[in-house]
């Protein structure tokens, strides 16, 4: 990866890991610069391969559907599912007077969302294993567990209370859906 050094990519990893573990200390492994936010967005790329797995496993698109068109629909809305939220998060770090938090924030949101992506898959994988009422238990838990885990991330990096980083996750939630629900349909 040219635009980070691979030292940076590993200790962001296990400032990520060290927050998956609840552990608020993980936040130190993260700079909380503008280059530093910039450069978190290489975990795009490095989540691209799970998403498209997951992908994969869990749309079905119609035979008479061209496949590129399929994978050109996932691919631009995996790109705004990348940048929707770090848009809206301007506004909501202002509006919670955060602004100064917003970089790290940024930054461990981008490199947790590697981590977030590997749970889904296992859990994809191991719900295809499964009976339907358990394997979809198994991925609803796996959700849950990610959307806790982002709102430990909220409320430990923009240092707010329970309420605000729920609000917080609420904004990721709700555009996720929404860019979902245009990306199944055009897909």
């Amino acid at each position: 990866m040219n635009g980070v050094p691979s030292g940076e990519v590993a200790r962001s990893l296990f400032g990520a890991w060290l927050l998956l573990r609840w552990n608020p200390a993980g936040t130190q492994f993260f700079d909380g610069t503008r280059g530093a936010c910039i450069r978190s967005f290489w975990a795009a790329a490095i989540a691209a391969p799970l998403y498209a797995v997951i992908t994969a496993i869990s749309f079905t698109p119609s035979p008479s559907v061209d496949p590129v068109r399929v994978a050109l629909v996932f691919a631009i809305g995996y790109v705004v599912m990348w940048t929707a939220f770090p848009l809206a998060m301007l506004y909501v770090a202002e509006l919670l007077g955060r602004s100064q938090q917003y970089f790290r924030f940024i930054a461990v949101y981008n490199w947790a969302a590697v981590l977030q992506y590997t749970i889904v898959l296992l859990a994809t994988i191991a719900a295809d294993l499964m009976p339907p009422a358990l394997g979809a238990a198994l991925a609803f838990g796996a959700l849950v567990f990610t959307l806790v885990y982002e709102w430990f991330i909220a409320r430990t990096v923009l240092q707010i209370g329970l309420l605000p980083a729920a609000g917080v996750i609420a904004v990721d939630v709700v555009l996720s859906l929404f860019i979902n629900a245009i990306t199944q349909r055009m897909g």
